[in-house]
């Protein structure tokens, strides 16, 4: 757990450092919290959580990679976070002939 804090805490200041990159690395971090709960959590503990916390929104929007300092390791991450929505989100790729 402490080796997850240490990666969130660089990965913080590092999306500090431009904003675009900032709302990538929250909106990773939202879908690794739902996924988080959905997937990871008995159903026990969700009825209990269930009036306790909020479950925030999954934005739409696909964040491109960014060419700036500390762009790509902030949008590695954000990737990693929201390769659920590819499966979860009825989006499909373009039918080519």
């Amino acid at each position: 757990m402490q080796k997850l804090v240490g990666e969130w805490e660089e990965l913080n200041r590092k999306a500090a450092s431009d904003p675009d990159l900032a709302k990538a690395h929250r909106d990773g971090h939202c879908h690794e919290a739902v996924m988080w709960y959905v997937h990871h959590l008995p159903h026990g503990m969700k009825d209990v959580l269930s009036s306790k916390i909020s479950l925030p929104l999954l934005s739409a929007m696909q964040h491109e990679a960014k060419h700036v300092t500390h762009g790509s390791e902030v949008h590695a991450s954000y990737q990693e976070k929201v390769s659920c929505a590819s499966c979860h989100s009825f989006t499909y790729p373009a039918i080519t002939v």
